[in-house]
């Protein structure tokens, strides 16, 4: 006779995206310290939820380890105050109450994904995702949807994305709110992007630009319009794109947004040959973005384009300030890869494999594998080039001097038209 089991959810192993980095980041670093905080902090926050308010206690061993974690990170302060705030509350309310403290792991998964973590700020969101009660906090249960399926998208989680995404359009329906639908949808359709059926979210921005339009919902119509530049640019149709992109940045009023939709369109603009219009939106870019980020990025485009149009002068500028500036690792990844195929080009082939080996250690470091790959192979291209100057030189000949008074004749020449010229 057969053993009849209870039937309950099977037990899942959550916030493993923290697990992850751990065993990825060095030990005592704090990228594995605040890891391993966050980590006791939303398991705390599960068990608390679960199993009652003696998880409030801050002698109970589990809640004890959390904050002895957070307090034990060093060099990260954000990290801990985030941290902390969500230890606090709990200890505040003692009774399980998940709606208070969700807004302070919200902001946590703001922080995280701010830092390019995306497989751990898509945990977060889904903690928020799953202890909100979206008949009272729709709109935050409308965003940790739509974040996490930012992430999940970003991470190539194409099926687990659709699904966030399609969650927040399941609560914008309820809610009658035809504008947030659109904007979930068009989450949806930026999967479909992200997986490459570039007809098919052409086809669903386009639907969803019109409904935009005929709500007059004129800051989702401007982000609808930059997604489909980007489609238009995938699609090698680059005046569709530099027409779209210019569109949404006429109609983008966020300060922000612009700065993000004229950096696109800049590039749109360079791809197409127009180089002459995209220094100039790239320069403006320099001048008036809010953002250091930004502003290095304009500055790394604009070095790239004084090394495809043979600008050594402009190409000196920018490497000379861009080399001053404290950057983050992923735009100093991108300035050792323009900064090398510069070099190549103008001829300084040391300076060329020293940018190169720098940043090659630096994507390395950083663990970003598409970058290694295209530091590996400029560096077979300058190991080509260094050959070729190696050949040249060794078929030059040797300097020699002319008779002495040929070289005295010549010299009175050059003194005797140099002087009659001036």
């Amino acid at each position: 006779m057969p053993i009849r089991r209870p039937r309950a959810p099977k037990p899942a192993l959550r916030h493993v995206a923290f697990l992850e980095t751990m065993a990825s980041a060095p030990e005592r670093s704090p990228l594995h310290d605040g890891a391993y905080a966050a980590l006791l902090t939303l398991r705390l926050l599960d068990h608390w939820l679960t199993l009652g308010s003696e998880l409030a206690d801050p002698n109970v061993s589990a809640h004890r380890a959390a904050r002895e974690a957070v307090n034990a990170i060093q060099g990260d302060a954000e990290m801990r105050a985030a941290l902390s705030s969500i230890l606090n509350a709990i200890c505040s309310l003692q009774e399980p109450d998940a709606q208070p403290v969700l807004p302070r792991v919200y902001a946590l998964g703001g922080l995280i994904e701010r830092r390019g973590l995306l497989s751990e700020a898509g945990d977060i969101y889904a903690t928020v995702a799953r202890y909100v009660d979206s008949t009272v906090h729709l709109d935050l249960a409308f965003d940790a949807h739509m974040r996490r399926g930012f992430c999940l998208r970003t991470n190539g989680e194409f099926e687990w994305s659709e699904q966030a995404y399609a969650s927040a359009a399941s609560l914008a329906v309820r809610d009658k709110d035809r504008v947030r639908v659109i904007t979930a949808r068009q989450g949806q359709a930026k999967v479909e992007w992200a997986r490459g059926n570039l007809p098919a979210a052409d086809k669903a921005m386009e639907a969803l630009a019109t409904e935009a339009e005929q709500l007059d919902a004129k800051r989702v119509l401007a982000m609808v319009l930059h997604d489909r530049s980007g489609v238009a640019r995938d699609r090698g149709d680059l005046p569709r794109a530099i027409r779209l992109g210019y569109d949404a940045f006429r109609r983008t009023a966020d300060e922000f947004e612009r700065e993000r939709v004229l950096a696109d369109l800049a590039n749109y603009l360079s791809v197409y040959g127009a180089t002459d219009s995209a220094t100039d939106a790239l320069r403006a870019l320099e001048i008036t973005a809010r953002s250091a980020d930004l502003r290095w990025t304009s500055q790394v485009n604009l070095l790239s384009l004084a090394v495809r149009t043979g600008n050594e002068m402009m190409f000196k500028h920018y490497r000379r300030r861009l080399s001053e500036a404290a950057l983050p690792v992923r735009i100093q990844i991108e300035f050792m890869i323009e900064l090398g195929s510069g070099c190549m080009q103008f001829g300084q082939l040391a300076d060329a494999r020293t940018a190169l080996t720098d940043g090659l250690k630096a994507a390395e470091d950083a663990g970003a594998n598409q970058k290694i790959f295209v530091f590996e192979e400029m560096l077979r291209s300058l190991e080509s080039a260094e050959r070729a100057e190696r050949r040249a030189n060794a078929n030059r000949p040797e300097p020699v001097a002319a008779p002495d008074d040929i070289a005295a004749a010549l010299r009175d020449l050059l003194l005797e038209v140099s002087g009659a010229a001036a």
